[in-house]
């Protein structure tokens, strides 16, 4: 009974975070757990939600909530604030119960895509619909949701993504991208570096040689996570005889 009349204040946080751990553990809770669940977290008065219309409504709320911010970091540099990352740990859980095909299509390619490049024209234009937390956010949220696809050993089509963010950090990061937003593609390139260590590597040296501010020690890291990553891998492949 302790148990009990402690769930009401395990999950009675407001935020996108306990949102999501209300639904995940409405799908995975059965028989007398259920019951006693819908009961004490009164599940009967106020269902937790859709996980698909959670999904969609979680990223709006990213996008739209003026309280994000950056904060400064002595590892990271520039890092996301606690809301931020508070969306971002949503998403991710909440994607993963769908894994990650469905992810990447109906996340993925159909709106995290749609918002990066259109913070890309923004850029252009000056005229500004997304602030650079924001898409920094969605970025790092790229990051966690490759490496569902990595654990599900869907390394192949996760590499797809790795080079889309190659090619999107690139066509920025040697002009005028924010420095807060190029820490959040390194870090978002490490997270997804397993499905391609020797590409991600070659970029970030590429990047680390245009840095116009001091690197991070978690920029350093990662670049030397990824070497050993990608020298290990080679010494793993086969030789190939004539």
């Amino acid at each position: 009974m302790v148990m009990v009349t402690a769930w009401p204040c395990v999950f009675s946080y407001d935020g996108p975070l306990c949102r999501a751990i209300h639904i995940v553990t409405k799908i995975k809770a059965g028989g007398d757990i259920l019951c006693l669940l819908s009961k004490y977290l009164h599940w009967d008065r106020v269902p937790p939600g859709n996980i698909c219309s959670t999904i969609t409504s979680t990223l709006n709320a990213l996008l739209e909530d003026k309280r994000l911010t950056f904060q400064k970091s002595r590892w990271y540099g520039e890092d996301l604030c606690p809301t931020a990352w508070d969306y971002v740990f949503s998403l991710d859980l909440l994607c993963a119960q769908l894994g990650w095909m469905w992810t990447d299509t109906h996340v993925i390619r159909k709106s995290v895509w749609l918002i990066l490049n259109t913070w890309l024209l923004e850029t252009q234009t000056k005229r500004w619909q997304f602030r650079n937390v924001s898409v920094a956010a969605v970025i790092r949220l790229l990051g966690r949701l490759g490496q569902q696809g990595i654990k599900e050993n869907l390394a192949a089509s996760v590499e797809n993504l790795t080079k889309s963010i190659i090619e999107f950090g690139t066509q920025k990061v040697l002009e005028d991208m924010p420095w807060e937003v190029q820490l959040s593609l390194i870090y978002a390139s490490h997270d997804l570096a397993p499905s391609n260590p020797k590409a991600t590597l070659k970029t970030l040296q590429l990047w680390q040689q245009k840095f116009t501010k001091p690197v991070p020690p978690a920029v350093t890291k990662c670049i030397s996570q990824i070497s050993f990553l990608s020298s290990h891998m080679d010494q793993k492949k086969p030789n190939n005889f004539l």
